[in-house]
């Protein structure tokens, strides 16, 4: 058993009201630190589903949830066909700047209440609303930058939120400085190479260690690829489990050849259960067929 931060388990001893999606959001946290549960798997990977759809050039990945909510929905439910128990809605780098850059004219609040919406569409059992990096490495400005999409994703009805794509330990504590702690499960998810280096050139757990002592409820790697996990994944659990926290993976298919990644994805999935991993989904580059291996993988546990 590993020794958890008392405020996670405090956290999330009881559910903050009767509320639905506080019930929800407090089985969530009681997944993050119950080491017995077992894992859930997630949403794969949608926005390359996406991009490989007829006529998909020159949609913005976050502007589907606006101007093809059907098409974006239809995703959701392929994956909750799957097996995923938990979808991830497609809200992140909806910052106001980043909307500008676009040039399309629409609110952070807008686009991230249409992405939760299309996200809820398909009955899932949770929602998390990832947020990903937007460059503001301060306090101060990723408060200022992430606020609106926060909030958004909160009156939308998450259940938890994603911080994705992380490259450092200070982004992610950066992004979750517009987040209210303790009222929904916040899970940082940093970029991870398979030599378990990430961007910033922390040490892994080092990196684990700064965000567990922010208060986050789960910690997770994002980039270590399906024929890699098998070889590092214990390393990363203990990583996690050394600072009291639950680990996320999102395993993307890497340069592994097409016909292989079948076989590739059931043996992950197998290994990443089987390893006390808290929280498990197909990364960059996955075929649809790699979520339904995560979802029999957990159902295994």
């Amino acid at each position: 058993m590993v020794s958890r931060p008392s405020a996670v388990a405090e956290r999330w001893g009881h559910p903050a009201s009767d509320d639905a999606d506080d019930q929800a959001a407090f089985a969530l946290g009681r997944l993050l630190v119950d080491d017995g549960a077992a894992p859930l798997a997630l949403d794969g990977d949608i926005p390359t589903l996406l991009e490989r759809l007829p006529l998909s050039e020159g949609v913005p990945t976050p502007l589907w949830a606006l101007d093809e909510p059907e098409t974006l929905s239809h995703m959701h439910q392929l994956m909750h066909d799957a097996g995923s128990d938990v979808a991830i809605a497609l809200s992140g780098h909806v910052t106001a700047d980043e909307l500008d850059e676009l040039g399309v004219g629409v609110s952070p609040a807008g686009v991230t209440r249409a992405a939760v919406r299309c996200a809820l569409s398909c009955g899932p059992r949770l929602v998390l609303g990832e947020v990903d990096p937007c460059g503001a490495i301060t306090h101060v400005r990723a408060k200022r930058a992430y606020l609106e999409p926060v909030r958004a994703l909160m009156d939308g009805g998450v259940h938890g939120f994603l911080l994705g794509h992380m490259p450092s330990s200070a982004d992610a504590i950066a992004a979750a400085s517009a987040i209210p702690m303790g009222v929904r499960p916040v899970i940082a998810c940093l970029e991870t190479d398979p030599s378990l280096r990430i961007p910033s050139g922390e040490p892994l757990d080092e990196a684990f260690s700064s965000l567990a002592e922010a208060g986050m409820d789960a910690v997770g790697v994002d980039g270590i690829t399906v024929a890699d996990i098998p070889l590092v994944i214990d390393s990363v659990v203990e990583a996690a489990a050394s600072v009291g926290l639950r680990l996320m993976a999102r395993v993307p298919a890497g340069e592994a050849d097409a016909s292989a990644l079948e076989g590739l994805y059931d043996e992950a999935a197998h290994v990443l259960a089987a390893s006390g991993c808290a929280l498990m989904c197909a990364g960059a580059g996955a075929p649809l067929g790699a979520t339904s291996s995560m979802a029999a993988s957990a159902l295994e546990v």
